[in-house]
């Protein structure tokens, strides 16, 4: 009899624990068939000038909260042609924010690797559309706030001027409030000039997803005899 059949038959308890627990670990962790699941990531940078733009779309974190909640997940699945739960396509989508470099990037897991390039590709179009459509109907509203109160400082610049003319005795009181209104319509003016909306751009298109899986297209018959044959050996090399 060999000297390894020996060391078995000595601490077959212990070899038999470990095989039987490599086994249960196994067939819990592992698929009943063979599967492979894809990660494809999209990489979307945020920019705004210091200053400009809306705050809370300038923010990464914003960004990426938006990219799977709300209605982005409902547009992406119309573009994908998914008919059931947005939701559901969104739980194969995570989308993370690094502040330091104002990017967003936007991860879709899926067991077909171009379809999981696509789904990600989308959600970043989406996203980026939406925000867009929101910048400006805010900007719209924004601009026509600013038009009505251009039309009030000049209208009521207009006044002084007539009041100037009208009143020598009171001219530097009214010259003053006209200054003041100068004032307020050239900052106005400038701050017109200056805005800008926040700026999206994909620094990184999802093209080729990687294999999530540590053990790839393995069965699950397959990694119960691998984690057997594993455990079996540990435990000689134990006894």
């Amino acid at each position: 009899m060999s000297e390894y059949a020996k060391i078995a038959m000595r601490r077959w308890l212990l070899i038999t624990l470990l095989v039987v627990a490599a086994l249960a670990i196994a067939y819990w962790t592992s698929p009943p068939k063979a599967t492979e699941t894809y990660d494809a990531t999209n990489i979307l940078l945020v920019e705004a000038a210091e200053g400009q733009g809306n705050a809370a779309d300038a923010d990464p974190q914003v960004v990426a909260m938006r990219t799977t909640v709300g209605e982005v997940p409902v547009r992406a699945a119309a573009k994908l042609g998914h008919t059931g739960d947005p939701a559901t396509l969104a739980a194969q989508v995570s989308a993370v924010a690094d502040q330091a470099s104002n990017t967003v990037s936007i991860t879709a897991s899926d067991g077909d690797p171009q379809r999981a390039a696509l789904i990600a590709n989308t959600f970043s179009q989406e996203v980026v559309a939406y925000l867009q459509e929101q910048q400006a109907a805010e900007t719209a509203a924004d601009a026509q706030a600013d038009a009505n109160r251009e039309a009030d400082l000049r209208a009521q610049i207009a006044e002084l001027d007539e009041a100037i003319a009208d009143e020598p005795n009171n001219i530097g009181t009214l010259t003053a409030e006209r200054d003041a209104l100068d004032r307020q319509l050239g900052q106005l003016l400038e701050l017109q000039q200056q805005a800008a909306p926040v700026q999206y751009t994909v620094l990184q298109p999802a093209t080729t997803a990687s294999p999530q899986d540590l053990l790839p297209g393995i069965s699950r018959e397959e990694r119960l005899l691998l984690a057997g044959l594993i455990a079996l050996v540990v435990g000689i090399g134990l006894a």
